[in-house]
């Protein structure tokens, strides 16, 4: 019979650990071999470790631990007859290569805007009060993340500066809404930006890629302010106006920023 080996990384164990089998094919010769062994060596051809011997037609497997990962070694067979003298290959006749312990990079979480509606000055009323009150130009911009965040927004003007920013908080979520950001001045370039702090971890994703958008001017119709207010004013424009400070008449033109 002929023995040939076969040395592979060991299967669901860490990578400091290879597997030998050998393979046995029986045929009519003489002084068949009725036992193998195995010798480890290194690139270098130092001696690591030898196994006892193997009763044939056993198939193994041995194993060899201890091992540094991502590396190469080299195996010598051995066998063995009813004289027990050895018939041995060379040193480096067979190889096996560790498995590496490098994990792959962890995918970066990903932010993305994926719309920005802007609106123009307007009366609002906001939760839990009774009254209107005035909100400047800005807008709303909706966004998505491939994990949980924490998000901060970031407003830029046309040549890039920043202008001011705005930390959402609460809940990390991996979509979700920016309401009623104002801009500081109608009629003006901007780009806006979303980042966030990711959960469990606290690491800071990069910035989405940026969103450019023009804020509205303030318009000059009464009509027009009152529309995209949602309000309509066939009961008297001063019932929705902001309470003026005391012995302040009412202006709408005030009010209308214009």
């Amino acid at each position: 019979m002929t023995v040939s080996l076969s040395v592979t990384p060991t299967p669901h164990n860490e990578a400091t650990s290879l597997t030998v089998t050998w393979a046995v094919t029986p045929d009519q010769s003489i002084g068949s071999p009725n036992a193998v062994s195995i010798t480890e060596y290194d690139a270098a051809g130092n001696q690591i470790e030898a196994t006892n011997q193997f009763p044939l037609p056993s198939s193994g497997p041995a194993s060899f631990s201890g091992l540094m990962p991502d590396t190469t070694y080299y195996y010598q067979l051995c066998t063995y007859t009813s004289d027990d003298i050895p018939d041995c290959s060379l040193w480096n006749a067979y190889s096996g290569h560790t498995k590496s312990t490098s994990s792959p990079p962890p995918q970066e979480t990903e932010v993305q805007i994926l719309a920005v509606q802007t609106f123009p000055r307007r009366l609002i009323k906001p939760q839990g009060l009774s009254y209107y009150v005035t909100q400047g130009n800005g807008f709303n911009l909706a966004w998505v993340a491939s994990a949980p965040i924490d998000p901060s927004v970031a407003l830029y003007n046309a040549s890039g500066a920043f202008v001011k920013g705005l930390n959402i908080g609460g809940n990390p979520t991996s979509s979700g809404t920016v309401a009623d950001f104002e801009v500081p001045t109608p009629g003006v370039a901007y780009s806006v930006a979303i980042r966030g702090t990711i959960f469990p971890g606290g690491q800071v994703t990069n910035w989405s890629p940026p969103v450019k958008f023009t804020a509205p001017v303030n318009t000059h119709s009464l009509q027009e302010f009152l529309t995209g207010s949602a309000l309509k004013g066939s009961n008297g424009v001063k019932l929705f106006l902001p309470v003026p400070a005391p012995g302040q008449p009412h202006r709408v033109r005030t009010v209308m920023e214009i």
